[in-house]
């Protein structure tokens, strides 16, 4: 029981779902992210080891109000799953470009 009651609660401290929620295929990636809509975009990144939600959680809603967000999950992090590759910093940033090029198109 003490399950589920955090499960509900961790549900509800997520918030509304986003106006679009959706997987990319980019560099052999299955990439994660999601848009809310509502102006010129803003690309919002998390930390390491993090979440959409647990990164950005607090700071996406008044965003959204004045941007466009688009909110990624890198290699390896939430939704988006790990690879047979190296992880760096590089190749998330070629990841992001290829998603968002991709999205623009």
């Amino acid at each position: 029981m003490k399950t589920l009651v955090a499960a509900i609660g961790f549900a509800l401290a997520a918030g509304p779902a986003p106006a679009s929620a959706e997987y990319a295929s980019v560099n052999g990636l299955k990439m994660y992210y999601e848009i809310e809509d509502a102006g010129r975009p803003l690309v919002l990144l998390h930390g390491g080891v993090c979440t959409i939600e647990v990164c950005l959680g607090k700071i996406r809603a008044p965003l959204a109000k004045s941007w466009k967000t688009i909110a990624i999950e890198q290699q390896g992090h939430g939704r988006t799953a790990d690879i047979d590759r190296p992880l760096s910093i590089e190749q998330m940033a070629e990841d992001t470009a290829a998603l968002l090029q991709d999205h623009e198109a």
